[in-house]
Formats: structure tokens, C-alpha cells, sequence
């Protein structure tokens, strides 16, 4: 599986009332969901971001970003853009689902002082999941990425792996597609991103 490598950041922030070592690290590295406008333009308060979209046809997709949040730390997250229409959820069957996934992840975190810094970029990749429509699950696993979902409904949640480090994963199933979204961090790597397969 190919990954490839869009851009490259370097983000410095310094940190409010704190010392160094990897428990100040740790609290220091943040991910999570923020929902986009239908734009796919994210406003979860970070500076120095680097940020991606991924769409359908119809506008519809995910975002994600990375970038500093002031005296807390470095943070990525990622949402569904709001009126993303993923087609009526079979009741029945199963499929093997391709597309491509993105993520923006944040390494080389280091502190010194009040200071932390790390290094933002985006990559992506090719994805193939399987999809059981009558038990409700979706996983798969291509290159660094794991995936292992349930859904009821259409709704999507459950877990994912992106190079060794454990996420939570959120999205839509339905018959025309499938969005997910994921993010995950401990205190040497941050990451969050999603993929549009079908």
C-alpha cells in the first residue's frame, strides 16, 4: 500500500503554567470530533492549522485539521460535513467497500520549558473495508490503518488503529456509501482524518 505524504507543518506553542515530561506531554497532545460547515471549513479554535477535505459529488465528505490550541497544547480533529447523504442502510448482505482515506498526524511532539512542538502532515491511502449489513459491522485494515466499526441504523462508531496508536471512529453507512471520520493521541503521536468508500 502506497501512503503519500501532501504537506508538512511545524507547530511551537507555548503552554500555560506548566513543567516538562511526558505526563505534562501527554495531557499536552489532544484529538477529537468537531463538526465542519458545509463548506468542510472546521473552527475549533487552533492556529498554525493544516487542515484537508475529502468530498462525494455532492458536497459531502469530512474534514479535518491540526494546529496549536492556545496554552493547552497541539490538537487534530476531524467531522462529517453537516447534509452528507450516504443512500438508503440495506438490511441484509455483505460487500467489500474501496475508496481512500486521509489523516493529518502531529509526531515528533517534544517539550522543553512551557514549550511544545511537533510536527504536522498529511498523508493518504488506499482503503478497502468489509461491510456485514445484517450484523452491523464494517472493518478492515490497509497499510497503517485499522479499522473496526459497528452501526446501527446508519449511525457509525467504534475503533480504529493509525500507526500503532488506538482512535475512536464515528461516521455513516448507507447502500451508495460510507463516511467515516477518526482521530486518536497518546503523548508521542496525534492523528485524525476519515475515508469515503463505496
Amino acid at each position: 500500500m502506497t501512503i503519500s505524504t501532501k504537506l508538512s507543518l511545524t507547530l511551537v506553542i507555548s503552554l500555560s503554567g506548566c513543567g516538562i515530561g511526558d505526563a505534562i506531554q501527554d495531557r499536552s497532545t489532544l484529538s477529537g470530533f468537531s463538526t465542519p460547515n458545509a463548506s468542510g471549513v472546521i473552527s475549533a479554535g487552533l492556529t498554525n492549522t493544516i487542515s484537508g477535505l475529502d468530498t462525494d459529488g455532492s458536497g459531502g465528505g469530512y474534514a479535518y485539521q491540526a494546529g496549536a490550541l492556545s496554552g493547552e497544547g497541539l490538537k487534530a480533529v476531524a467531522g462529517i460535513i453537516p447534509g452528507t447523504n450516504v443512500g438508503a442502510l440495506p438490511i441484509s448482505g455483505a460487500a467489500t467497500l474501496t475508496g481512500t482515506f486521509e489523516v493529518v498526524t502531529i509526531t515528533g511532539i517534544s517539550t522543553s520549558g512551557d514549550t511544545i512542538s511537533g510536527i504536522a502532515l498529511t498523508s493518504s491511502g488506499a482503503l478497502s473495508l468489509d461491510v456485514d449489513f445484517g450484523n452491523g459491522t464494517l472493518t478492515g485494515s490497509s497499510g497503517l490503518l485499522s479499522v473496526d466499526g459497528n452501526f446501527s441504523s446508519a449511525n457509525l462508531n467504534g475503533t480504529v488503529t493509525y500507526n500503532g496508536v488506538s482512535g475512536t471512529l464515528d461516521g455513516l453507512v448507507g447502500g451508495t456509501q460510507t463516511v467515516g471520520v477518526f482521530h486518536g493521541n497518546n503523548f508521542e503521536a496525534i492523528y485524525a482524518g476519515g475515508f469515503i468508500v463505496d
